[in-house]
């Protein structure tokens, strides 16, 4: 192990690692123990020794930490740490409860969502910011995994520490040991606080064997994600300058310098669901990540109106199976607020001989019942008419104009989306660049810009059944059936994908594709 002292206190700074202030110092089950270092087992606060007989798990009675405990610059003293009770979790596998928010960095218009937690408002993405190193050059500060920006759109840059430390746009913050350790406490405090912020996928299972005991040892990687944190397996960089550990590991500096030499990180891994501090080098070829912090008050970058105001809520049941689908009024429009997923097994008439017209996700049951079911052009539309006859022969290379609303697969009372109930859903859903992002679900998307379900609508990426029966687009696009045909023999579709805050409503579809469905309410006469 590195021989390392504490010479310098830090402004508001933690540099305790015994359970009494949250924080573990190294895990001998844990990967890289030899860069885990180990402090004194006394804990200071602002250089006085804390008392760990006054908490309990790392977390005293008596509630959060008030208003005088917060300076004007956002930073929060030492005191309010003890005080600091665990909150209940906003996030679980039905729902999604957390203070979702968004801010736009002003120097490349990048989008990062944001999340409440207790009285912090954090970043709940990586920082991507990629400033010119100097204006001789074309290089740019942080590294990509790779070198490939579709890392950096999923796992955002890794900083060296000078980088770090001004990376944060107007408004935020590098945090300090502190303000994570308030987040810790916030959370369910430090054995349990790394499982309940790390993302529910991208994690690496853990194999390895217990050093005490030699036991063999596997486990999940990834966590729950139980507050919206979303802390993502980034890797990080060390002697050899090259990146290693994504799914593994993460690193976030923070503003606590140890010495000339050292700073101190603070660690998420797959092989346990703890939160640790680490201590990293200032000045060697270290590169982690960051989450910045929002200062005290509102942030000087924009931040996006989240909410529906007029809308309305409630439910449908398809009386054909029973299922039951949440429901919203947008505008004047009431729409399906998830994917169909009837089974309609209609023989398609074309030129395939296809024994069904709708399809699960790979072809297996479990993506139905996430995702809906995808739908051909002849079953979308009900082109034999088994449902009505307002689409009746409107499939596969025909040429089709109804003249009324085109039911097709859609519960009785409902209809495929024309024009113009697109035309309506975009006109509401806020200015074109910000419609996608407005309408996709929260945490389900890749890339950079997802969602804030600001309606309720609820756009979740379910991908497409392609051409050459390739299922393509999980988890980065989603595409809808309408009933508004091209000049030519074509469906428009309305779709959405990764890295475009807007979506798209007048593309020509292929019809050997099978695409999801929402649908829309018939007027009431």
């Amino acid at each position: 192990m590195k021989y390392l002292f504490v010479q310098k206190l830090a402004l508001n700074a933690l540099l305790a690692c015994n359970a009494a202030l949250l924080f573990s110092c190294g895990d001998s089950s844990s990967a890289n123990d030899d860069e885990t270092e180990s402090l004194s087992s006394s804990s200071f606060v602002q250089g006085e020794p804390v008392d760990s007989s006054e908490s309990q798990n790392g977390v005293a009675e008596g509630g959060s930490s008030s208003e005088s405990d917060v300076a004007d610059d956002g930073t929060v003293s030492s005191s309010s740490v003890a005080r600091e009770s665990a909150l209940p979790p906003c996030k679980t596998d039905r729902e999604d409860n957390c203070e979702y928010g968004f801010v736009v960095d002003a120097r490349d218009g990048q989008t990062y969502r944001t999340v409440k937690i207790g009285k912090q408002v954090w970043m709940t993405q990586n920082m991507r910011y990629a400033a010119p190193k100097s204006a001789e050059t074309k290089d740019s500060i942080g590294t990509c995994y790779k070198d490939q920006s579709s890392y950096c759109n999923r796992y955002g840059r890794l900083y060296y520490w000078n980088e770090a430390v001004n990376i944060c746009p107007d408004g935020w913050r590098l945090p300090d040991s502190l303000d994570f350790a308030i987040l810790v406490a916030s959370v369910g405090g430090v054995d349990t606080a790394g499982k309940n912020l790390k993302s529910i996928k991208y994690w690496d299972d853990y194999e390895g064997y217990d050093t005490k005991t030699g036991e063999h040892i596997e486990r999940p990687g990834n966590g729950t994600d139980q507050y919206g944190f979303t802390v993502l397996p980034a890797g990080y960089t060390a002697y050899n300058n090259e990146v290693s550990a994504v799914g593994v590991a993460t690193y976030f500096w923070t503003t606590l310098e140890l010495n000339d030499e050292y700073m101190r990180n603070v660690s998420f891994r797959n092989s346990n669901g703890k939160v640790e501090l680490d201590a990293r080098g200032k000045k060697e070829g270290d590169l982690r990540s960051v989450r910045c912090l929002r200062n005290k008050g509102p942030a000087v970058s924009e931040e996006l109106k989240i909410g529906c105001e007029n809308c309305e809520y409630g439910s449908l049941t398809d009386e054909r199976d029973g299922q039951t689908y949440k429901t919203v009024k947008i505008g004047s429009r009431w729409w399906m607020a998830e994917n169909l997923n009837y089974r309609y097994i209609q023989q398609m008439v074309d030129d395939r001989g296809e024994d069904s017209s709708s399809y699960c996700f790979n072809n297996d049951l479990s993506y139905c019942e996430k995702w809906g079911r995808l739908y051909s052009i002849s079953g979308a539309w009900d082109s034999v008419g088994r449902f009505s006859s307002s689409s009746l022969g409107c499939g596969y290379n025909t040429k089709c104009e109804p003249s009324e609303n085109v039911r097709g697969v859609c519960p009785e009372n409902w209809h495929l989306p024309s024009y113009e109930d697109m035309d309506d859903l975009m006109e509401t859903a806020g200015p074109h660049m910000e419609t996608a992002l407005n309408l996709k679900t929260v945490n389900e998307w890749e890339g950079y810009d997802v969602g804030i379900d600001a309606f309720g609508f609820s756009v979740r990426p379910a991908g497409m059944k392609g051409g050459r029966d390739k299922y393509v687009s999980e988890n980065t696009g989603a595409y809808f059936w309408t009933a508004q045909r091209t000049k030519g023999d074509g469906v428009y579709i309305m779709y959405f994908v990764s890295g475009q805050p807007y979506a798209w409503t007048l593309q020509d579809a292929g019809f050997r594709a099978a695409y999801s469905i929402r649908c829309v309410m018939d007027e009431t006469p």
